[in-house]
């Protein structure tokens, strides 16, 4: 009977301590603390490709297709941390603008309004649009709404003009075309 009272005593207490360790730090470098790897805080989460509609002082707006092939808009807060970099790998000093095509990557924290709200980890600008494109479009948002989040559907170039098709994401109106010259 003795045996038993100190088997099962032994028992609860290995059974405890087993349902009170951790991995180790497996995921996290092997520091043991609760917090994710940096490497993988860095990299973020891919979010959007799409076109640059709006800037406001540190903030972008975003519209186009996220990973689950879906149209959508976001809002980003650029900060020191945010990496901009071309699609070629250069990283000279990049002014974002309305117009450029990008891919976006978050914290992985959306706030769920919309636009939706995130703070970017990393935008990465492809640099093979061509800049009279960029140009287009940035004409054509100016004739709309700026309050609204505009989807560039197509672009089109037709000789010196270009046809840029907008697609209000707040809205079932049909499709804005917005014929432009660049110059």
């Amino acid at each position: 009977m003795k045996y038993m009272k100190f088997f099962l005593f032994v028992s609860c207490f290995f059974l405890l301590m087993a349902c009170g360790t951790t991995n180790n730090g497996a995921t996290n470098g092997g520091t043991g603390s609760d917090q994710d790897d940096p490497a993988q805080e860095e990299e973020g989460v891919k979010d959007l490709t799409g076109h640059i509609v709006s800037i406001d002082g540190n903030r972008i707006l975003v519209t186009g297709e996220n990973a689950h092939n879906s149209v959508s808009a976001t809002w980003y807060t650029i900060d020191d941390n945010t990496l901009i970099t071309l699609a070629s790998g250069r990283e000279p000093g990049i002014v974002l603008q309305v117009g450029m095509k990008v891919e976006t990557w978050n914290t992985g924290i959306v706030l769920e309004s919309f636009p939706s709200q995130a703070s970017a980890v990393k935008i990465i600008v492809d640099d093979s649009q061509p800049l009279k494109e960029r140009e287009a479009i940035e004409q054509a948002l100016s004739e709309v709404d700026p309050s609204q989040p505009w989807l560039v559907a197509t672009v089109e170039e037709e000789g010196d003009m270009y046809k840029v098709t907008l697609k209000n994401l707040l809205s079932d109106d049909e499709e804005v075309e917005i014929e432009v010259k660049v110059e």
